[in-house]
């Protein structure tokens, strides 16, 4: 196995995350557009303005006698229910966020259990125990990866061996393409999919979070760097409304434009891990062919 195959599973895993995403879009946009259709035939109906456009008496069955329990009715406006699309795009948005973390996870665990097979040298002392190099028994990439799946806070502290054993991710760490931290983009997708998976995708409380993330990287709060850092993050949390809801809807650029242009947060977040992960796949390959070349 080479590393160009797990960035191309890891690629093709995405590109149907992408796929999801694109059709999640579609399906909320046909829907607003439908609402809209339909609220401008009920306006033709003057008798129905202000009548909820539906309701819902909302129950379960008793788990001792079978009848039901009603906890709940809801009546929805034609408002309410182009919110409820609009936050239910959101919401499938931030799951597949999550997703997309995840698949970046296996792929570093993976590169890295490639790196241990094809180098020796390039484990982590702690990774058998502190036997010595010479010691370490012999293992297939399968082998490499059970231990690597094992291995006590995953992803950083292989990411912070990449980064000690391949110079070429800690410099394009600080300076890239994107003109933000890498690394603090990379650690900002991770703590977005923990609220994403633990606490609904609404963070609690802006500011802990914030510093949270500083702590994590050992980052100043103060200066200019970290002025920048921290605009970087609360990018993500647009809403003062929805205040520590984590937002990933497309930006529009232009509105009067005769055609859609925005931004789109969902793939500017995956993208920071793609070209991550192209980077680790660029710099393990150039390390493990300058041992082919040194052999």
């Amino acid at each position: 196995m080479e590393i160009a195959e797990i960035f191309e599973r890891y690629t093709n895993a995405v590109s149907q995350i992408y796929l999801y995403q694109s059709a999640i879009k579609t399906n909320a946009k046909k829907e607003l557009e439908e609402l809209v259709m339909y609220e401008r035939s009920l306006d033709e109906i003057l008798e129905l303005k202000g009548v909820p456009l539906s309701a819902h008496n909302m129950f379960f069955f008793s788990a001792e006698n079978g009848k039901p329990y009603f906890f709940a009715y809801k009546e929805s406006s034609m408002v309410d229910k182009q919110k409820a699309v609009v936050l239910h795009k959101n919401k499938q948005y931030q799951w597949l966020l999550a997703e997309v973390y995840e698949l970046f996870e296996d792929f570093i665990e993976e590169a890295y259990a490639l790196a241990r097979d094809k180098d020796k040298n390039f484990r982590n002392l702690t990774d058998d125990g502190n036997i010595s190099i010479s010691d370490i028994p012999s293992k297939n990439v399968e082998g490499h990866l059970a231990r690597t799946e094992a291995k006590p806070e995953k992803p950083h502290a292989i990411l912070n061996h990449f980064r000690s054993k391949l110079p070429r991710i800690s410099r394009t760490e600080k300076s890239n393409h994107f003109d933000v931290n890498l690394r603090l983009a990379i650690t900002l997708v991770e703590q977005l999919r923990h609220i994403i998976v633990h606490n609904r995708g609404v963070v609690s409380n802006r500011e802990e979070f914030i510093a949270d993330i500083f702590k994590k990287l050992g980052l100043s709060e103060k200066g200019k760097a970290a002025r920048r850092d921290r605009e970087f993050i609360e990018s993500f949390f647009r809403s003062e409304k929805n205040a520590g809801t984590i937002l990933l809807l497309e930006i529009p650029t232009n509105p009067g434009m005769p055609f859609e242009v925005h931004i789109d947060i969902f793939e500017s977040l995956s993208r920071y891990l793609l070209a991550y992960a192209h980077l680790v796949k660029e710099s393990l390959e150039a390390h493990i062919n300058n041992l082919g070349a040194d052999g």
